[in-house]
């Protein structure tokens, strides 16, 4: 997931994080892009027929990315 989204918002840094909260899994993306979008992410999924692609239930846009989240988590 962590380099297709890199395709799409290139020269931006980011997060994935994986998280359950009443039994209910998530998956969390944290980016530097400031117009990150879960509308985009589907077009692009749906337009290059990404296949295996989980668009996540959360887009927190960050100015940067903390350190402790590049080495704990996926991440380009």
């Amino acid at each position: 997931m962590e380099v297709k989204i890199s395709e799409i918002w290139k020269d931006s840094k980011h997060a994935l994080i994986k998280t359950q909260h009443n039994r209910k899994k998530e998956i969390i993306l944290f980016t530097t892009y400031k117009g990150a979008t879960k509308e985009e992410l589907i077009k692009f999924v749906n337009e290059n027929k990404v296949e295996d692609f989980i668009v996540p239930d959360e887009i927190i846009v960050m100015e940067n990315i903390p350190k402790v989240f590049l080495t704990k988590s996926k991440f380009n």
